[in-house]
């Protein structure tokens, strides 16, 4: 897929390689890679944001970042959406599915590290099912078949510890 997903055009993406990190996923073949940065100054410094959410499970808190997904250029402060599972993927463009509401703080994505100063090199990956191009909703042209991903994931480089990690990931279908 050479079309970037309109949840994430006001960034200017441009094609990637595949970053070096496990993807998760349902095992597709059909999976693109696009480099973000900012629309307004071109800084590949961004500031990931999202809601802190948790769940509990035999009496274990189990802490989680959730959608919607923004992002703030650390340069000049300019910042858009990047992904909100009501709007964005297979399940909310062909669906109208928008899955369990969830409950959390917006605060800035934090690495294990603890650094929540920003990410460079920041990569969001697309997973497609490997029939979309015998879809019928596909094939009417009644939907752009890049923005019917099932799977997005969102990584880049910690601004302090220069580690690759994985920031976000939702499964859209």
């Amino acid at each position: 897929m050479t079309h970037a997903p309109r949840c994430i055009k006001p960034f200017g993406p441009a094609a990637a390689r595949r970053p070096a990190i496990q993807f998760d996923g349902h095992g597709e073949p059909l999976n693109s890679f696009f480099h973000l940065c900012c629309a307004k100054c071109g800084g590949d410094s961004l500031i990931v944001k999202g809601f802190q959410c948790f769940y509990e499970q035999d009496g274990e808190r189990h802490d989680y970042f959730a959608d919607p997904i923004s992002l703030v250029c650390a340069s000049c402060g300019w910042s858009n959406s990047a992904f909100d599972r009501k709007t964005d993927g297979y399940d909310a463009e062909a669906c109208d599915w928008f899955g369990e509401a969830r409950d959390g703080t917006l605060r800035n994505f934090l690495c294990s590290c603890g650094s929540g100063g920003g990410l460079s090199q920041i990569v969001a990956r697309f997973e497609y099912p490997g029939d979309l191009f015998e879809m019928d909703i596909v094939i009417d042209k009644s939907h752009g078949a890049e923005n019917l991903f099932s799977w997005f994931t969102l990584v880049g480089t910690c601004n302090k510890c220069r580690n690759l990690v994985q920031i976000f990931e939702y499964e859209c279908a």
